[in-house]
């Protein structure tokens, strides 16, 4: 059999999900084999090599010819391992492959008293029906390679395990056994049914086929061409954006879309306003907020903060997952109409929080106020510095209780018919501003701050790269207290 006629785990992942969508896959391009994913994450797969110490490691295949390297390596560094007198031996990356037609690559191979135990890596807390699917994937593909296993389960992230820095990993991933779950499995059936539906003829679609999950399906057009196109009623118009409770009410009522609901349908002032705002084809903006800011001490200052919440950590003292600052900017508009602009970025080289909080405050004289979309979020992060930074505390804990919340205000007050029933800033800043493309970032691909900070601060990232991602991320930052300063001045010119 030769190596592009094998079948990879995900091969198995499309197939349980749509097996139309494997048959397409396998009739397209030829497959590359599995991505590699002990290297997905340069800090994943330090705290890997770190928590198995003295591991061998296989490089992960970049096409068929190198899968026959990367098998033929790990079966002899296997065998070196089981020679060896050391009872806990790992491999990370095995690649292996069956007398079935099957392939995996494997996080960790490591020896037991009776047997090697099996380890799948997830960037994660819990596990779901898929990790089962691969582990029972990787067992098969073992087990008919010859090697006997004495357990098989996931390392998961333990959100208890404090980083003591120096690139100490020990305890950051859980172990749960997995073994009891795959009897369910059927490893050795699915893979006739794999090679039998990627040789056979299209199957057709399943009843509830997973055409528009995880971004979409690539090949959605050939499967739905030439069916007539329904008569979709527009997101902004969608009985949703009154909830899905309701919704489903109102659908049962003989309704299609908000066009056709009588305001006085709808119990909730916020849900008659959001209506009418549709069916006018205008926003809607009731007086209320200019009252109130008659009541707002001068200067006005809008905050944004932006957050990083790390699997694998790398600043000492941090838990995986933990919501650390590592930016936040400060807008402030005086009563003549002028604007000033502050940052901060940390660079990303030890725990930002101190520096975070002493620049901030030193950037926030006594006085005016404080606005925030959804002010919650900054309120918690200010409060979570105040525990890091006691000696602070009360400044913080004041700045977060001054805090005025603008999604709040705007929620009570206004609907603009763009929004298609979000409140999220994204969707807000769009309908609202949509010239001022607040929520967008200045490189295509980058998808958040989070990601262009994460991708700042790895170790293999070049310096000028490093430098144009952290000016993205000052330009975002600017934009987005600049919509939130127009948001505010939008609701107040109502009054």
């Amino acid at each position: 059999m030769t190596p592009i006629s094998f079948l990879d785990e995900p091969d198995l992942r499309r197939w349980r999900a749509c097996p139309r969508l494997h048959w397409l896959h396998r009739q397209g391009a030829a497959p590359t084999g599995q991505p590699p994913r002990v290297g997905d994450s340069a800090e994943a797969a330090a705290a890997l090599r770190a928590s198995y110490a003295g591991a061998r490691e296989i490089a992960a295949p970049r096409d068929d010819a190198d899968w026959v390297r990367a098998v033929a390596q790990t079966q002899l560094a296997l065998a070196e391992l089981s020679a060896r007198p050391d009872p806990e031996a790992a491999l990370l990356g095995a690649c292996l492959a069956s007398d079935d037609g099957a392939r995996c690559r494997i996080d960790v191979m490591q020896r037991g008293a009776r047997g090697w135990r099996l380890w799948r890596l997830r960037l994660g807390t819990v596990a779901d029906a898929p990790d089962v699917d691969a582990l029972a994937w990787a067992a098969h593909v073992a087990a008919r390679a010859g090697w006997r296993l004495q357990s098989v389960g996931l390392l998961l992230i333990d959100t208890d395990f404090l980083y003591p820095g120096l690139g100490c990993y020990a305890g950051l991933f859980r172990e749960v056994d997995v073994g009891p779950m795959l009897g369910s499995r059927p490893v050795a059936e699915w893979l006739v049914a794999l090679q039998r539906s990627a040789h056979g003829r299209e199957p057709p679609m399943p009843l509830v086929a997973p055409c528009a999950a995880d971004g979409g399906c690539a090949y959605a057009d050939h499967c739905h061409a030439g069916e007539p196109a329904p008569a979709a009623v527009p997101p902004a118009q969608a009985l949703e954006i009154l909830g899905r409770e309701r919704a489903e009410q109102l659908r049962l009522a003989g309704h299609r879309s908000v066009l056709d609901v009588p305001l006085t349908a709808l119990p909730q002032p916020r849900l008659r306003r959001a209506a009418r705002a549709v069916q006018q084809g205008a926003p809607v903006r009731e007086p209320g907020v200019a009252a109130l800011a008659a009541h707002w001490p001068r200067p006005w200052r809008f905050l944004r903060i932006e957050t990083i919440g790390l699997a694998v950590p790398i600043w000492s003292g941090t838990r995986p997952y933990q919501i650390l600052p590592f930016q936040w900017t400060l807008g402030e508009a005086t009563a003549d109409g002028g604007w000033t602009l502050q940052q901060h970025l940390a660079e990303g080289q030890s725990d930002p929080r101190t520096e975070v909080v002493q620049r901030l405050l030193a950037a926030l004289p006594p006085g005016g106020t404080l606005f925030a979309y959804q002010a919650g979020f900054e309120r918690n992060r200010l409060r979570e510095l105040a525990q890091r930074v006691p000696a602070q505390a009360a400044r913080l804990e004041a700045l977060a209780a001054g805090l005025v919340d603008v999604f709040a205000l705007g929620r009570a007050h206004a609907y603009h018919p763009d929004q298609a029933g979000s409140w999220s800033a994204r969707a807000l800043w769009r309908a609202v501003l949509p010239g001022l493309g607040a929520q967008a970032l200045d490189e295509p691909g980058l998808r958040s701050p989070l990601q262009a900070y994460g991708l700042s601060l790895r170790a293999d990232t070049a310096p000028e790269r490093r430098a144009a991602l952290r000016a993205v991320l000052a330009r975002h930052g600017e934009r987005q207290v600049r919509a939130l300063q127009a948001y505010l001045a939008w609701l107040i010119e109502a009054g």
